[in-house]
């Protein structure tokens, strides 16, 4: 029957590549074998190769965005650290007050910065969490890595070059941390890619791979020995048993034709 050529990934009947390549995804992502049809999910484990890397993948996007966060906060405390004034004035290359208006708008760029990483965060977080096959899973960590650089390309292809080179003239900010915030704000950056990870197993990897598994087992499970029509008058659906053919699929293939 057709039902059990797509379980054994016959590449012949052209209305079923889209289950055969569905089962195939599957079968790659839960590390599931061609096993019979009674022990087709014996040798599955919670932690399959397309876990592990959708996880990695999610880690190494969580890294990238909070490489983000705590730039925007380094940005946000410098503004906050320069001098107050009416009129912004430098010393040389270094910053001696800055204007409250320009203050207002550097520290409402740098929250537009925390908002906006903290809605890519979660909405790339829940695009890996969908994603059902590997590479398609690399190649999504590798473009959403590229969301993060659009500033800077915008910044070197579109700047004028007088801003550019006065930005990078400005002397650094001197900006003074405590040890102990400092030591907080690591132990909280390790706390928060914990719980990253596992809110993302538990509300998304785990509800995907149950729905993976019973795809397989409704479309290889059970008996799949038969044949399915409707009559296009009536509309009366039929429903045959069949049985095993000596003949070769290529044979089968031929006779269905």
């Amino acid at each position: 029957s057709l039902a059990s050529r797509v379980w054994r990934k016959d590449g012949a009947p052209i209305l079923s590549d889209l289950q055969k390549h569905l089962i195939s995804d599957i079968d790659r992502y839960l590390d599931l074998d061609d096993s019979p049809r009674s022990d087709i999910f014996l040798n599955f484990h919670p932690l399959s190769p397309g876990v592990l890397v959708c996880l990695l993948c999610i880690l190494l996007w969580s890294l990238a965005t909070l490489r983000e966060l705590r730039d925007a906060q380094q940005c946000f405390s410098a503004v906050l650290s320069i001098p107050k004034a009416r009129r912004t004035e430098f010393d040389g290359r270094h910053w001696a007050a800055i204007s409250w208006p320009r203050c207002a708008g550097f520290l409402g760029v740098c929250t537009l910065r925390v908002a906006a990483t903290l809605a890519l965060c979660y909405a790339g977080i829940i695009w890996m969490a969908r994603t059902t096959t590997i590479a398609d899973l690399v190649l999504n960590a590798v473009g959403l890595a590229a969301v993060l650089e659009c500033d800077e390309l915008i910044f070197a292809a579109a700047m004028p070059w007088k801003i550019k080179v006065s930005v990078e003239d400005l002397a650094v900010i001197a900006v003074s941390v405590n040890s102990r915030c400092k030591h907080m704000g690591s132990l909280l950056l390790v706390g928060s890619l914990l719980g990253v990870i596992v809110a993302s197993y538990e509300l998304h990897l785990v509800p995907l791979v149950d729905d993976m598994i019973h795809v397989k087992n409704l479309t290889c499970g059970g008996n799949q020995d038969f044949v399915i029509g409707q009559n296009p008058k009536s509309g009366d659906v039929t429903v045959l048993l069949t049985r095993e053919s000596g003949r070769s699929v290529g044979q089968q293939s031929l006779l269905q034709v």
